[in-house]
């Protein structure tokens, strides 16, 4: 019989220390992980990038397994303030392509994660479009303002 191919996937590519992220087995009728879970779903909290195994056996006893790497970084120096939705950021993660679409004037600062800003526009109400194609991989942080109160969005290009 052919071993069973397993796929793993994660619901968020690169955490922020302090997060949780659910990893996903498929191709398998049961499941043992690296983590001592034997579901096909585990949460995950890495304070460090961390690879997590899995081990899973088909309806003929046949087992394969599969590794999948979850990423993680500090996420310093931005105080996050829970938004009201007065702000949508897609697609995250994104190409480089990001879709901005606010309901009141904001000033947009978007900053990569060594600190340095990489955008820093005022923008009015609607629908806008910003090129981050010209940038590395990896997570952004959208610091918007609006009469003093500040929301921030991660955002992930790949």
């Amino acid at each position: 019989n052919p071993l069973p191919t397993i796929m793993i996937s994660t619901s968020n590519t690169l955490l922020c220390v302090g997060q949780t992220a659910s990893i996903t087995a498929s191709g398998a009728l049961s499941y043992t992980w690296s983590t001592t879970g034997t579901t096909s779903v585990i949460a995950v909290s890495p304070i460090t990038t961390t690879n997590y195994t899995v081990t899973g056996v088909d309806g003929n006893g046949c087992l394969n397994t599969s590794t999948i790497t979850q990423s993680v970084t500090v996420c310093s120096n931005i105080q996050t303030i829970t938004s009201n939705e007065t702000i949508s950021i897609y697609p995250n993660p994104s190409n480089g392509i990001v879709n901005i679409e606010i309901n009141t004037t904001f000033n947009m600062i978007i900053i990569d994660v060594l600190g340095k800003v990489v955008y820093n526009q005022t923008l009015n109400k609607g629908k806008h479009n910003i090129n981050l194609s010209n940038y590395a991989n990896g997570l952004y942080f959208v610091k918007a303002t609006s009469n003093g109160k500040v929301n921030t969005i991660r955002l992930i290009k790949e």
